[in-house]
Order: structure tokens, then sequence, then C-alpha cells
């Protein structure tokens, strides 16, 4: 938005599969512990069903890796954790400050930034 710039292409380009979060907060006492993989569903929009992921847990941050593409990820939303895909308990969330296509891309905008 400081730029003033609307950058248009194709659909491609908005293709999702790893998303990295912050300020993670876990409802409860199931906080895992740093540096645990765990297997859940997230939702990025309110509106969508819950799909299947891999949490990487960082401190008070993590990475997402989703299964399959997702379009349209941006930062400042919302991402929350699910124990299941129907009638799912919510386990904590956090926000999305970057979303890449792959674990290539990830790796790249670490050694950069």
């Amino acid at each position: 938005a400081a730029k003033r710039q609307v950058i248009v292409g194709p659909k491609e380009s908005l293709r999702t599969r790893i998303i990295r979060l912050k300020n993670i907060n876990w409802l409860g006492n199931s906080r895992p512990p740093s540096g645990s993989a765990i297997d859940l569903y997230v939702k990025y929009r309110s509106t969508q069903a819950p799909v299947p992921a891999r949490l990487n847990l960082k401190g008070s941050n993590a990475s997402i890796s989703l299964q399959g593409d997702h379009f349209g990820i941006s930062p400042g939303q919302a991402c929350v954790f699910y124990d299941g895909a129907e009638n799912a308990r919510i386990l904590g969330g956090g926000w999305i400050s970057s979303a890449f296509a792959s674990e290539s891309n990830l790796e790249l905008s670490q050694d950069c930034g």
C-alpha cells in the first residue's frame, strides 16, 4: 500500500503451500513444545472448511505446510488450528506473516532476510 501499486498476474502466482505464522496462541494447556511437528487442520478464511496441514513450531512462531495448492493467502490473515475436519475443537492459532509456493521459496526468504 505504501508504494500505491497494484500487481496483476496469473492465478498461479498466488499459489501457496507454506505459511509462516507469528504470535501463536494456544487454548488451554495444549501447547506443544517448541520444535514439535504436528499434523492438524487449519482455516485461513472463516468461511472455508478446515484443511489438512503440518505445523512446525519454533517458539512463538511456526510454519504450516499445506497439503495441495491454496490461493490468495496473505499476511495479516488469521490461521486457526483444529483437531479435525468436522465438529472439530479449536486448538489455537496465529497471524500469517508470509506465504510461499514451496519450501525452496521459504528457505530463500530466510537466507535473504
